[in-house]
């Protein structure tokens, strides 16, 4: 399974007595992928956005994790959203694993041997060999 990360603005122009709906309708999107949301919605609250998109200045940001089997589900969960109007933006990221919490000692030791194969390779670039004849 792949981790994802999925951050979306909804527009101020909606109440926020209906983001609930628009949460959920997101969580059912992700349901119909045969995606598993593993950490769920989290409100960012209120923010500037650096510039105007259908001009309006500001947005409710959003975000949720979620794990997903095959990559395709993410065509059609793009097309979801981009095709919810009260949604203004949304960026899935791929992410390379999910912290749990009763597994953090396993996660710790993966990502010490991913940095340490990658400082190797780096120290086997950086060695430049003198010859002193």
């Amino acid at each position: 399974m792949e981790n994802y990360e999925l951050t979306f603005i909804i527009s101020i122009s909606v109440p926020e007595i209906e983001h609930k709906k628009i949460q959920d309708n997101v969580i059912s999107y992700i349901k119909g992928i045969n995606g598993k949301v593993t950490r769920g919605i989290i409100s960012l609250g209120r923010k500037k956005l650096a510039y105007p998109i259908e001009k309006q200045k500001n947005g409710f940001y959003l975000f949720l994790e979620f794990e997903l089997e095959e990559k395709n589900g993410l065509l059609d969960l793009g097309i979801k959203l981009k095709n919810n109007e009260n949604i203004l933006r949304y960026l899935i990221i791929k992410k390379p694993f999910i912290v749990d919490k009763n597994n953090k000692e396993e996660v710790k030791e993966e990502v010490k041997e991913e940095v340490k194969e990658e400082v190797k390779e780096e120290v086997k670039e950086e060695v430049i060999k003198i010859n002193l004849d």
